[in-house]
């Protein structure tokens, strides 16, 4: 008999973790907080915490373009469910901060965004890894996100 997992490998690099600590870092340093990397199982990147008390969560994306080259942002809607499961149990507000190509860094609280919103079946329609890189995403508009000024 064939041994079978159901859990999905992880295709996160080295190289993903850098870029995702570029853009807390810039986060941690216009905020003046620490960020606290979360065990997976809590599906968001980091804890925000200010004088040792947690402030927030936040979700980091790096995304291979500039900012304004598409209308919008996708995010999965198991990161969604997550923000508001977060949000509904510790009412700390949950970010969603978006690192581009050209250097900017933008951000949105998740718990402020209409759930009523764009959802469609997408994700990682090029160069897909396996079947869940097509999932449930919402698509939020650029006019939703602020500028973290750096």
């Amino acid at each position: 008999m064939r041994k079978t997992t159901l859990s999905r490998p992880m295709y996160e690099t080295p190289k993903d973790l850098y870029r995702e600590q570029q853009i807390i870092q810039k986060v941690c340093a216009w905020w003046t907080c620490d960020a606290e990397k979360l065990p997976i199982s809590y599906k968001f990147d980091y804890a925000i915490c200010k004088a040792g008390d947690i402030v927030g969560f936040v979700e980091v994306k790096h995304r291979f373009v500039n900012w304004g080259q598409f209308p919008d942002i996708m995010l999965s809607l198991s990161k969604f469910t997550a923000a508001s499961q977060l949000y509904e149990v510790t009412r700390k507000p949950c970010l969603f901060v978006v690192g581009t190509e050209d250097g900017q860094v933008h951000y949105t609280q998740l718990q402020n965004i209409d759930p009523g919103m764009t959802l469609k079946f997408g994700g990682r329609t090029t160069n897909t890894r396996d079947q869940a890189d097509i999932e449930p995403v919402y698509h939020i508009p650029n006019h939703l996100f602020m500028k973290l000024e750096n």
